[in-house]
This record gives structure tokens, sequence and C-alpha cells, in this order.
């Protein structure tokens, strides 16, 4: 057997692969259904709405609490995010240090993946939103979307 074709290694490019089907199915979603399939993800994870603050049919901003720790997180879900936008994000997060953490979820973006980030900034796109959504059993809600 090579290198190429052991288990571990078919395994390693079928989760690639998964991944990145999962990222194509999530960069289709409407606007509303990708907000739907974003939220129950946040409470699988033990957060849950603190306070929402602004509400647009393209921007969500809500406060956010996790109950285990007592941390509030500010959440900004949005379409698309730019690098500036980003770093706009970061330094919201520095002045109102009545959050603990930032979580920053959008459908699309063209900030470089080497971005760097604060250690209390949660930037998911792409893969990174990919990744959140199988791990936490997700696909089976994601494919509803589209009919399976």
């Amino acid at each position: 057997m090579t290198q190429r074709n052991t288990p571990v290694s078919q395994i390693q490019n079928a989760e690639v692969e998964l991944v990145r089907q999962t990222d194509l199915l999530v960069k289709a979603l409407s606007w509303e259904d990708f907000v739907m399939l974003c939220y129950p993800l946040l409470l699988q994870m033990g957060w849950s709405p603190l306070s929402l603050l602004h509400v647009t049919d393209k921007r969500d901003d809500m406060g956010l609490l996790q109950r285990a720790t007592g941390e509030e997180a500010f959440l900004q879900m949005i379409p698309s995010v730019t690098e500036a936008e980003l770093s706009h994000y970061q330094e919201k997060l520095v002045r109102h240090v009545h959050y603990d953490r930032l979580f920053v979820i959008s459908q699309f973006s063209d900030v470089p993946k080497d971005f760097i980030l604060s250690p209390n900034v949660h930037w998911w796109t792409d893969n990174k939103l990919a990744r959140h959504l199988i791990y936490a059993g997700e696909l089976v809600r994601l494919t509803a979307f589209y009919g399976g």
C-alpha cells in the first residue's frame, strides 16, 4: 500500500472534500436560510441570545450570553466581510469592553486567510464555518434547505 492510499489518507481526503462541498452549499443559501442555519449552531455551543441589537435584511447584530461561563459576546452576522470591516469589528470589541468575545459569521469573505485576529475574536466563514457545521452534526439540517 502506498502512502497515498492508506486508510488515514483516504479519510483525510474525504474530510477535505466534505468541507469543500459543505462550504459550497452554505454559499448557495439565501440570507434568511443562512441565518436560520447559524443561530442553532451557536445555541448548540451554549450561547443564548442576550439582546437583539440591530437587524436588517442583510445584517444581524446580537448580544450573546454563554451560560456556563457568564461570558458575553457580540455577534455580527453578515453576508460578506472585507478586511477593513473585520478590523473595524475587532476595534469595536476593544472599545466595548462590555463584551468578552466577538463572533463574525459571514457567508462570503474577501479577507486573507492569514489575517491576524485577536484571541477573543471568532471569525467563521468558508471552511471554518463548514467545519463547525459538520462537527456539530448540522449537515442534515443544511441539506434540508435543498430538499435533502
